[in-house]
């Protein structure tokens, strides 16, 4: 409907002024209350949308059929799961059994030996011999499983050699134990190999050889305990060790398509584009409210503290909410469709409109905003954060000084060559392949670049109905085919030729003193052209005819002369002139006192004294910079053009003059000009007075000696 409207009054000039004169209507403070609440709830709206859940994706499960297509709104990354768990599963399995060592395995052991071998001592010492009684209770009275054969031949060991054997076997437990027995057949082997080979280097008879074997695996007993919860804990150390290996999702990349069965893996990248979600995040959603309300706050207190001028006005307040919420609003719509690069070409634009119509550093404040919120529509990608804060601030600069609708195109070249730049740094950044680089980048640049050819079109459709006026509007004013200067020129040429002097005068002090150069040009070419009207009443328009103020009473003049303010307010908005132009018609002479004819009617009332308000302009005083250079250099440029024979000292001195009788007069207290600056404003006006008032040479005359004798030529020197 806004939309609608705006495009209407486009056309229309008058319902334009009369729509932005109902918001004037308003009470300021409701109506800037009522737009930063609209701006909240649009902006939080359009942050929030990617927070909410789809229920038809949300429902989807392992097993299931895709209902539909599914893209991936923005990039994003996801683990794969199956490939994880078998690659950790073969870690886990790579990992040795943890064994705890048992110090009292050996001792133990060798106790048991030792109780054997003195059992076979006492039975031998006891009288009873190699005799099947004591192989039988030896036996009965040991725990270790020894054969008969095993226990007879020790008992019928000569004691000499059975110390030995003790000796002997005592040395082979020590060795087997020491290289760590587990509860395994395979320790049990190797420990019976190593017995072997131990025993081979004995010269024992093999009934010997035999016992002793038999009796060390008899007592040798596992000295190394697995321990489980050891073992798990290194196992899932191993698994932790193995990193998920993350595959690349791309912005609009199809994820299922449609009666497509669902994966593990479909679901993992559902995940990772944010697009599986369960229930509404409340908590989230205030966050986002919170945020936007702390940025819009920031804003507004900035705006009310440093452009004042912007915070009571109802109409540039709602533009610049509305150039706001359309940037974020496209950003949005077109994130799912473009490339995510891309989709930052409506807020560099927003960001340029900005920059163009209100100033640089507002614009810079809302880039830092526009970058936060464009990371949180990219679902949390710093990258584009990153990308809208270079571009964006490469964006304000480039058009700070925007003349033709060329400049606009070279700083979209610029903007779009910066995201490039931006794009491939951020990529090598994060690792990505160089095929993805180089898409991307192709993609920021384009954005950048197209951003600038979206800005041409907003100005165009934003200039008439919010009464803006840009440079390139006012270079199209300073054509001299435009309308209005064309019928100045016709109709009255001495005041179009003494416009253009003002306009080089006023200008030159625009560039020193921090004014609008451009603006102050064309407000200077159109400050008279209420004299249309009524040329020949005005000096510069009269060539050498008769003066008719010399036929009428001095108050008549006064009448005539002050109405060409008026007639050129009318002349301005009939013509579609922009408001800026019109304010410095109708304030360039402010209330000045019309001395001429305020001498004259003194002179015909033979000295009364007579109000002066009745011979001065009806004003009002100039309130910008712009309005009282113009005032400034129409008078200095009228007074040395009247001047008969101009001299540097004579122009000087003058032009300060005139300068110190405008300010004693108050016609300069509402223009923010400073001492200093009425200073260097003199100092220009002088230094272009005297390159246009020159004095120049009298030229002799010269005879020409081809003339025939009794007749002169008259001419000049070339």
């Amino acid at each position: 409907m806004l939309f609608s409207l705006i495009g209407k009054i486009k056309n229309d000039d008058e319902e334009g002024r009369r729509f932005f004169c109902s918001l004037s209507s308003w009470n300021p403070r409701l109506f800037r209350l009522a737009l930063a609440v609209a701006v909240i709830m649009i902006m939080a709206s359009i942050l929030s949308v990617q927070f909410m859940p789809d229920r038809t994706i949300s429902r989807l499960q392992v097993g299931s059929v895709s209902p539909k297509e599914i893209r991936a709104p923005r990039s994003g990354r996801y683990a794969d799961e199956a490939d994880l768990m078998k690659r950790r599963q073969m870690a886990a399995d790579t990992v040795a059994d943890v064994y705890d060592p048992d110090p009292t395995a050996l001792p133990s052991a060798l106790t048991d030996l030792n109780s054997f071998y003195q059992a076979v001592s006492d039975a031998r010492s006891s009288g009873q011999g190699a005799t099947a009684r004591s192989a039988k209770e030896i036996e009965n009275g040991t725990s270790l499983k020894l054969s008969r054969t095993t226990i007879t031949a020790l008992l019928q060991a000569d004691p000499k050699v059975l110390g030995q054997l003790q000796r002997l076997s005592e040395r082979l437990v020590r060795i087997v134990m020491a290289q760590g027995i587990r509860n395994s057949t395979i320790d049990l082997d190797v420990a019976e190999s190593l017995i072997a080979r131990e025993l081979k280097k004995t010269f024992l008879k093999e009934r010997y050889t035999g016992a002793v074997a038999e009796l060390v695996r008899a007592v040798m007993r596992p000295n190394r305990i697995y321990n489980s919860e050891k073992t798990e804990q290194a196992r899932m150390q191993a698994q932790q060790r193995i990193k998920p290996v993350y595959v690349p999702v791309s912005m609009n990349e199809i994820i299922l398509e449609q009666y497509e069965t669902v994966s593990a893996r479909h679901i993992a990248m559902l995940k990772a584009v944010g697009l599986y979600q369960g229930e509404v995040n409340y908590a989230t959603l205030a966050g986002l409210l919170f945020f936007i309300l702390i940025n819009i706050m920031m804003v507004a207190y900035y705006i009310c503290e440093y452009h004042p001028a912007v915070y009571a006005s109802a109409s540039a307040l709602l533009l610049l909410s509305m150039i706001c919420v359309a940037g974020m609003l496209f950003s949005w719509l077109l994130s799912p469709i473009l490339s995510g690069y891309m989709a930052i070409l409506p807020v560099l634009s927003a960001i340029m409109l900005m920059s163009i119509l209100f100033d640089t550093s507002l614009a810079m404040l809302m880039t830092a905003f526009f970058s936060l919120s464009i990371g949180i529509i990219m679902n949390g990608q710093l990258q584009f954060s990153i990308l809208s804060m270079i571009s964006g601030c490469v964006a304000v600069f480039s058009v700070r000084r925007i003349y033709k609708n060329s400049d606009l195109v070279q700083a979209g070249l610029i903007v779009g060559l910066v995201s490039f730049v931006t794009i491939v740094a951020v990529s090598l950044i994060n690792g990505e392949a160089l095929s993805i680089i180089g898409m991307n980048a192709l993609f920021g640049m384009i954005g950048g670049a197209g951003s600038a050819i979206a800005v041409i079109g907003g100005l165009s459709f934003l200039e008439k109905p919010f009464g803006l006026t840009t440079h390139i509007h006012l270079l199209e004013l300073c054509n001299p085919n435009e309308p209005l200067l064309k019928r100045l020129l016709t109709d009255a040429p001495g005041t179009y030729h003494h416009s253009i002097v003002v306009g080089n005068l006023a200008e030159t002090a625009a560039e020193i003193v921090g004014a609008d150069p451009l603006l102050t040009r064309v407000g200077a070419y159109y400050h008279d052209i209420g004299k249309i009207r009524r040329p020949y009443f005005f000096v510069e328009n009269q060539m050498n005819q008769e003066n008719v103020h010399e036929k009428i009473s001095p108050h008549l003049s006064i009448l005539v002369i002050t109405a060409h303010i008026r007639d050129g307010v009318e002349l301005a908005r009939q013509y579609r002139i922009p408001e800026k132009i019109v304010d410095i018609i109708a304030q360039h002479h402010g209330t000045n006192l019309i001395l001429y004819f305020y001498h004259q009617a003194m002179t015909r009332e033979e000295g009364n004294r007579l109000p002066e308000n009745q011979f001065r302009y009806g004003g009002p005083k100039p309130r910008t910079r712009e309005a009282a250079l113009i005032m400034l250099a129409d008078s200095v440029e009228a007074a040395v053009r009247s001047m008969i024979k101009p001299t540097p000292n004579k122009v000087e001195a003058l032009v300060r003059k005139i300068i110190r009788d405008r300010l004693s007069d108050g016609q300069l207290d509402e223009a923010e000009l400073t001492f200093h600056d009425l200073s260097r404003i003199a100092d220009a006006f002088i230094k272009v007075l005297n390159g246009i008032f020159h004095p120049r040479i009298e030229y002799p005359e010269v005879i020409d000696c081809r003339a025939k004798p009794g007749r002169r030529a008259i001419g000049v020197v070339k």
